[in-house]
């Protein structure tokens, strides 16, 4: 069958078909007003939330740093006991304070050991009263206590 001279000529006068299709793409739009002052407060807020967890960081970095510190101190407390095989401990000791040389002289209870010795600073030269009643006692060596206890008879004066 052949075609007719009329549908041959409708198909020629036919446009090609346009389509369409809707993209969405990122250009410049101009702000108005009411925006720029949304985005003006929108930028306050971020960069007072930026402020506020900068500052968190920084205080969680300075507990951690502490801890970390901690454990370094001891880390090295440890350390140095294990290289020298010993450390550091309290050890009850006792003063020895001699008045006639001024000097104060430091012994470890646990082996007599002498540890240290220093001149008697000037409110340690001054006795205190039980030290003085102690001295008066060793000085007049072992006296029998009287029949009223360790209380001495007061002297009488002058008779009238």
């Amino acid at each position: 069958m052949a075609k007719s001279k009329d549908s041959k000529s409708k198909m020629e006068d036919r446009k090609p078909e346009v389509r369409k299709k809707s993209a969405t793409i990122d250009l410049p739009v101009k702000l108005n007003k009411a925006e720029i002052i949304e985005k003006k407060n929108r930028l306050l807020k971020l960069l007072d939330d930026r402020d506020n967890m900068d500052s968190e960081r920084k205080s969680v970095v300075s507990d951690y740093k502490a801890r970390i510190d901690i454990l370094d101190s001891e880390v090295d407390r440890v350390r140095t006991a294990l290289r020298t095989d010993e450390e550091k401990r309290p050890v009850m000791c006792d003063q020895h304070f001699d008045w006639k040389k001024k000097t104060v002289t430091l012994f470890r209870s646990d082996t007599g050991a002498r540890v240290h010795e220093r001149a008697m600073h000037k409110d340690e030269m001054q006795k205190t009263l039980d030290e003085a009643i102690i001295d008066a006692r060793e000085k007049k060596g072992d006296e029998k206590p009287t029949e009223k206890g360790n209380v001495l008879p007061m002297t009488k004066g002058p008779q009238a």
